[in-house]
């Protein structure tokens, strides 16, 4: 069973609203759900009266059909009526008189204030919601400024490590040639110290072809001189 059927059902038994609000809280329903409840069976018991007030409007007082025939046999004046007949003629039935007052269903301004309340709860869950997404928003915002920065610093180091990745290529293209000038430099200067060594070779092997005699009187020499130390 619903709280709403509940309250109907308490309502329709005589409870006050006191005591079914305490009948439900110990029950463990919420306030929220017990006043939604209550509201909302205030508004239909007033539809509802206010339908009945309509359907008795609208329906015209029910004559009974011997009575009708009756009135109409009434004789004129100055007759003899018996008593018994007088009798009966003042024991006929007065029309009902109906009370159209509005105090038959609940006042409009109690509908209007149970309308205004019931809306005030629906516009406080849209604000709730409307106020959830501008936090959300507010946090997004936030975040992604931070993660911008982050891309933003990241691209920056990107940027400085390709130019010291340039400037070390550079500067080893710079020393490799400078190791290349000096290779061949000592490529240049071992060129120039064998064409000497071939050069002072060539002399060398001239001097020899042209001094054969010297060596042979060289040797007789130190022959003679070895044949003089024997004797003595």
């Amino acid at each position: 069973m619903t709280v709403l059927e509940e309250v109907s059902k308490m309502r329709n038994q005589g409870m006050s609203d006191g005591e079914i609000v305490r009948t439900l809280q110990d029950k463990g329903t919420s306030p929220r759900a017990i006043n939604d409840a209550l509201n909302q069976e205030s508004i239909k018991s007033a539809v509802s009266k206010e339908e009945e007030s309509q359907e008795d409007y609208s329906s015209p007082p029910q004559y009974n059909n011997e009575t009708y025939a009756k009135t109409q046999e009434i004789p004129e004046e100055g007759e003899y009526y018996p008593q018994e007949e007088m009798q009966n003629y003042q024991g006929y039935p007065q029309e009902e008189s109906y009370d159209y007052s509005p105090s038959q269903g609940i006042d409009t301004s109690t509908i209007i204030e149970i309308a205004e309340q019931v809306f005030l709860e629906k516009i406080q869950k849209i604000q709730k919601k409307i106020d959830e997404i501008s936090e959300f928003k507010t946090l997004a915002d936030s975040r992604i400024e931070s993660f911008s920065e982050r891309l933003k610093k990241i691209e920056s180091m990107i940027d400085n490590l390709q130019l010291r990745i340039l400037e070390k290529v550079g500067s080893y293209g710079q020393g490799i040639e400078g190791i290349k000038k000096e290779i061949s430099m000592m490529q240049d200067s071992f060129g120039k110290m064998a064409n000497a060594l071939s050069d002072n070779k060539k002399v060398e092997r001239e001097n020899l072809k042209k001094e054969p005699q010297k060596k042979g009187g060289n040797e007789d020499t130190f022959q003679s001189l070895r044949k003089i130390s024997r004797k003595k």
